[in-house]
């Protein structure tokens, strides 16, 4: 850039000098710097170029770029120059503004790569950014490529079951809790709220939500104090454990509550609770390190094991062994047999988070469930659900580990802080608890709630 100087009294040779200083300060555009990242999504299962989201990574400046331009090109190509992106009439344009921060561009049914054929299933392609400049003569185009490439697929896709929950007066704001279902097939939820728990306020009150098969939320019973894992029996009744008291609801189907008091097993600190097949109620209590078994049908009850520190949900197989997960360093879950044998079962990976303040990290792990011949854990600490084989074998099922409002693809979503799960009666769904908070003060922190829905087709 330069500016221009008018001189009314000057030679011939001047004119020179001047000419040459200006073409000396003639400048070429100046690249911008190209987006941070890209992530490509598989978000739908329509088949065609509608499945395709691509996220990009802020840039420090987004004042100078007047659009981002995204072109796909198929893997086999090997790859794509500036000048080959730049020309090509088919990609998918959106402003820095419409994309951040959850958005991303989107590309239609009828999108195209830069060979010209529509985007499909089972082609292998990659993905490239055009960071367009809105001055063309201060900036030039620049253009990023992904390392990964994606082909599309029916997949699993996770969306919204809720909107935000409505407090109740004198309630705490309602934080995600763990999730069963009711004789109705309803999603029931104790609301849990972290910041509640860690004031020991015994004021503070929580309610039981039900939510409908469309997502919409009523009070149900309650509210109560502290509320922890729930479960339901055969017969449909839910039953739901409140925190830091010996005591059990039996809520049956029209939402009347009755309670168990746990008199073999008066410490405090109660949380999970399952029932199995022979009608026996097993209440996790992480202070005392145990395990009790309550006979429903006769109300005897003993302690059932001992187990390791700070236990959390609990479930149950076919053949009668029950799953145990834990909030220690590492991602915990122990097994116990029928005969009450502890033992550890399988190590969640744990996901300690940057600039961490602390010396010792827990590794929270949220409640559990058993479907079909496997564990499902919601991992609060890394936010991620984990599917666990009966041998122990851990794979990633939902979440992309980073925190945010999910959608789209399962293992591509930023599932945010999950810590209650079920599946819906025909398991065709699994129903996931977690918040809407992406930077709470603390790391753990589950409020305001929301429930999303993830959608199985593989």
């Amino acid at each position: 850039m330069f500016t221009t100087y008018v001189y009314r009294n000057f030679s011939p040779g001047f004119l020179g000098v001047l000419f040459l200083l200006i073409a000396c300060n003639t400048e070429d555009p100046f690249p911008l710097d190209p987006v941070r990242g890209i992530t490509p999504a598989d978000n739908g299962n329509a088949g065609n170029g509608a499945d395709l989201e691509i996220f990009v990574s802020e840039q420090f400046e987004n004042d100078n770029i007047a659009a981002y331009r995204a072109v796909v090109f198929k893997a086999s190509n090997g790859t794509l120059s500036l000048t080959e992106a730049n020309s090509s009439p088919y990609f998918e344009s959106a402003s820095p503004d419409d994309i951040f921060p959850i958005q991303g561009i989107t590309f239609t049914q009828d999108s195209r790569d830069t060979d010209g054929d529509l985007l499909t299933e089972d082609v292998e392609y990659k993905v490239g950014v055009l960071s367009i400049p809105a001055d063309s003569k201060t900036f030039s185009t620049s253009l990023l490529v992904a390392e990964e490439s994606i082909t599309l697929k029916q997949n699993n896709l996770i969306s919204n079951f809720t909107n935000e929950f409505p407090g109740f007066e004198n309630a705490f704001s309602p934080g995600a809790g763990s999730l069963t279902l009711n004789a109705q097939g309803d999603v029931i939820m104790g609301s849990y709220n972290m910041v509640g728990v860690l004031s020991e306020d015994d004021s503070e009150v929580f309610p039981v939500y039900q939510m409908s098969n469309s997502g919409t939320i009523n009070l149900w019973n309650g509210p109560h104090r502290m509320l922890g894992g729930n479960t339901r029996d055969q017969d449909g009744n839910v039953y739901q454990s409140i925190l830091n008291y010996a005591r059990v609801l039996k809520i049956d189907a029209d939402g009347r509550a009755s309670t168990i008091v746990l008199n073999n097993f008066s410490v405090e600190g109660n949380d999970g609770v399952y029932v199995n097949d022979n009608q026996e109620l097993f209440v996790v209590n992480p202070e005392s390190r145990t395990i009790l078994k309550w006979n429903l049908e006769t109300n005897e009850n003993e302690i059932f094991a001992n187990i390791p520190e700070n236990a959390r949900g609990i479930t149950g197989d076919e053949t009668g062994n029950l799953y145990v997960s834990h909030n220690i360093e590492r991602g915990l879950i122990s097994k116990i047999t029928p005969e009450g044998v502890v033992s550890e079962f399988a190590e969640i990976p744990t996901a300690i988070p940057e600039n961490f303040p602390a010396d010792i990290y827990i590794m929270w792990l949220g409640y559990l469930t058993y479907h079909e011949d496997a564990i499902y854990v919601a991992s609060t600490g890394d936010s991620r659900i984990y599917k666990v084989t009966l041998d122990g074998d851990v794979t990633v099922f939902a979440g992309s580990g980073s925190r945010g409002i999910p959608r789209g693809g399962a293992l591509t979503a930023d599932i945010n802080r999950p810590i209650g799960i079920t599946f819906s009666e025909d398991g065709s769904k699994l129903l996931i608890s977690g918040s809407t908070d992406t930077q709470p003060q603390h790391t753990h922190a589950s409020a305001p709630a929301r429930i999303w829905e993830l959608s199985i087709v593989e």
